[in-house]
């Protein structure tokens, strides 16, 4: 279906050119904060800076709909599941078990073939290892692979392909696992471990992820071709368009230019759909003709795609575990034990819309001369120091902006002095993509187009003759290329009626790194560095060292017989306490908007960077009446605050630098809070007769009302209205509810 989407307002970006608006020259100095001053400005003014609609398409022949068509897909999985297992009894202490499971989960196939995939300008599939090692390679010779990429349905694939991915045949899932119960005698041996006394298990087993229809139909639905995303970057008013074309890119409109909702007219410029377009589609490619063409014969451009990769395959999951259960008593048992996960092939986007930083000029790569700017001018503390340039030419900047004398540098000492003065604020905020994508725009840049979403240099339209102009915005693509590890120590004591208790009580000591581990329903997510997935590695969303919990059931044993008017209102009662703790999860030191750092696609999609950490930072703790000049200086009115001192603990992080840093810490860098809690159930039974009998409970949640804080935001820029310095450390919730208390009679016979 369609819809039209106006975003009004610039993006919180410390880039002066945010969603192809140029707020350059027009930030008044010494104003607090850029970000909300650009912010405030454009929505004040009306300014809408990206238009956007989606359009629906039928296949085959990829008509477009009409408005508010659905797009619906029929989609078969065949699935198919067999195994065999068999147990030996060895001896009568020691019992074997192996098996064997074999999945075989084909990919879905649509009937209509309302599946789309991404492929070259002669059809044939892309694959993202292969593109992106092709890309390296090239970068790394001082040259650039940037082939035309197109959209097209399953059945306008070449090779005649029945599936969006390859099927996986080799799901094979062996499985082995042993238990020894011991039955030593009276030696030191037989003390340890008793007769018949405790039981060792250890076991090993291979097993492979299942899919779900979120990742394997809804992906391939979503990619440009039956859904066709159009957005207009750097919208202008029909008097400033340059050939026609009002959409003119990202930093095409200022706020003289810029398309005004209600003063230029109540409708944004947006490029209009093609009544069809060809298998396949290569969006900001020549050929096109009629309506919907961009600068006359160019396929609109596409904006943020998603697409599956031919090679996706379910994850691997290695599972071990190791265990010693002992019988202290016939009322009290211990256990003990080791708990692994070994995963490969996990799910992870790339957004192949990347910079290739890798790419080498004179010797030199485009990440160290980056590297070799940015600690020049900020330096590797907390913050950006804001030298002035007086470094040596770098050779990158020379060759790639044509050397000193050409019109980008000249006036200056040389092309890195150029780069450094007039690309300052991109250099400041860790704005990679920006500020590449800034010098490739520029008519003297040497290497063409570098990126899926570059301009011809020097141009804003698209230039008659050229076979192809911007393509998309960022095309997030899924794979299997992710990787994870778990590894646990745990105890655990139960309880069998021992002195009126039951229940048990668990302690686990573990560790859970990847690269980032989400859900088959996430989108957008992207690694930072879609050449080097390991920058992603660190501790998991879900990372807790220390959890305990324990959970019993006490019957207070006096009066058991309910015997007189003492034993009906002594007799009868039970507790229940439920008591968990744990150590803090991951949390992230913000920066920059969650992108660009390392050349990711803009803010195109989400991933997860972290600040550099420079100092020593305390454990998070509630401190009140906290008051701060900077960091942490506003949210709420009670001074409530992770830190003590929020601006000395800011002042321990710095941004990412490529070239320089080489992870970005996975969740988080830092811990949370700590957490506990104690929930209880009091339990009453009163005899009335031998058939009739009244039972009472009480549930406490939070019985002692513990005011247990929320992690708070920790940005290093600020993001949003709720992710900012100024709210560094602040507290402004809780994590449980304060107390509820749910009482209850019920009356049986």
């Amino acid at each position: 279906m369609a819809a039209n989407v106006y975003q009004i307002g610039a993006s919180s970006n410390t880039s002066s050119a945010v969603n192809g608006l140029n707020i350059s020259g027009f930030v008044p100095a010494g104003f607090s904060n850029a970000n909300n001053w650009r912010n405030f400005y454009a929505q004040v003014l009306g300014i809408v800076t990206q238009p956007q609609s989606l359009y629906s398409r039928k296949a085959p022949d990829m008509a477009l709909e009409p408005f508010g068509t659905p797009v619906i897909a029929h989609s078969i999985t065949p699935s198919y599941n067999v195994y065999a297992s068999d147990t030996w009894h060895l001896r009568s202490d020691f019992t074997f078990t192996y098996g064997l499971g074999y999945q075989l989960e084909m990919p879905p196939y649509e009937v209509d073939g309302k599946q789309v995939m991404v492929v070259d300008s002669s059809g044939n599939p892309v694959r993202t290892e292969d593109y992106l090692a092709a890309r390296k390679s090239a970068a790394l010779a001082g040259q650039v692979y940037n082939p035309t990429l197109g959209f097209a349905t399953i059945k306008n694939v070449s090779g005649g392909r029945k599936y969006p991915y390859d099927p996986f045949y080799d799901g094979f899932s062996p499985r082995v696992s042993a238990a020894w119960n011991p039955q030593f005698g009276s030696a030191i041996l037989g003390s340890l471990l008793g007769r018949n006394k405790t039981v060792l298990r250890g076991g090993w087993g291979l097993t492979y992820g299942r899919m779900n229809g979120v990742i394997n139909i809804l992906t391939p639905l979503l990619a440009p071709g039956l859904l066709q995303a159009v957005s207009c970057q750097g919208a202008v008013t029909a008097a400033n368009a340059q050939g026609g074309n009002q959409c003119l890119g990202p930093g095409g409109a200022t706020p003289v230019t810029a398309f005004r909702i209600g003063a230029d007219g109540m409708t944004a410029p947006l490029p209009p759909a093609a009544q069809t377009i060809p298998q396949p589609f290569l969006p900001g490619a020549s050929g096109c003709s009629g309506a919907g063409c961009v600068s006359g014969s160019f396929f609109p451009k596409s904006g943020d795609a998603l697409a599956l990769d031919p090679s996706y395959r379910p994850p691997r999951v290695q599972s071990i575990d190791f265990t010693i259960q002992r019988e202290v008593n016939n009322k009290v048992s211990l256990e003990v034990g080791y708990i692994g996960r070994l995963i490969n092939h996990e799910l992870v986007d790339l957004d192949i819309n990347a910079v290739p930083y890798m790419t080498t000029l004179g010797g030199q790569s485009f990440a160290q001369a980056y590297a070799a700017l940015y600690t020049a001018i900020c330096g590797l503390n907390a913050g950006c120091a804001k030298n002035a340039y007086t470094g040596a030419a770098q050779p990158f900047f020379e060759q790639a902006l044509g050397g000193s004398t050409s019109a980008y540098c000249g006036g200056f000492s040389s092309c890195a002095a150029a780069v450094a003065s007039k690309q300052a604020a991109n250099i400041q905020s860790g704005s990679v993509y920006n500020l590449w994508t800034a010098l490739s725009s520029d008519a003297v840049w040497t290497l063409g187009r570098t990126l899926p979403d570059s301009r011809v240099p020097g141009t804003v339209a698209c230039p008659a003759g050229s076979p192809v102009c911007s393509q998309l915005q960022s095309l997030a693509m899924s794979l299997s290329n992710g990787y994870g590890n778990y590894h646990a120590a745990f105890s655990t004591v139960r309880l069998r009626n021992w002195h009126g208790f039951d229940g048990q009580a668990n302690f686990t000591w573990g560790k859970a790194l990847g690269t980032g581990a989400t859900t088959q329903s996430t989108s957008g997510y992207t690694v930072v560095d879609p050449w080097n997935i390991s920058a992603m590695y660190g501790p998991q969303f879900y990372d807790i060292h220390f959890l305990f919990n324990t959970g019993l059931v006490y019957h207070v044993p006096m009066f058991s017989s309910q015997h007189g008017f003492a034993g009906h209102i002594l007799g009868g009662w039970g507790l229940a306490p439920l008591f968990t703790a744990q150590s803090g999860l991951p949390q992230q030191v913000q920066v920059n908007s969650n992108c660009q750092s390392f050349g990711e696609s803009g803010c195109s999609n989400s991933t997860n960077e972290n600040a550099i950490l420079v100092g020593p930072v305390p454990s998070m703790s509630s401190n009140y009446g906290v008051t701060s000049t900077g960091a942490g200086s506003a949210g709420n009115t009670t001074g409530l605050n992770a830190y003590a001192d929020p601006q000395s603990v800011y002042s321990h992080f710095r941004r990412p630098v490529l070239g320089v840093d080489g992870n970005l810490g996975g969740a988080g860098i830092i811990r949370g809070f700590p957490r506990w809690n104690l929930d209880l159930s009091v339990t009453k039974e009163t005899k009335v007769s031998e058939r009739v009998g009244i039972g009472f409970y009480a549930l406490l949640t939070n019985v002692f009302n513990h005011f247990q804080p929320s992690d708070p935001t920790t940005c290093l820029d600020q993001d949003s209205s709720s992710c900012q310095p100024s709210q560094w450390g602040v507290i402004k919730g809780q994590e449980y509810d304060p107390r509820q208390m749910e009482f209850g009679l019920r009356v049986h016979f």
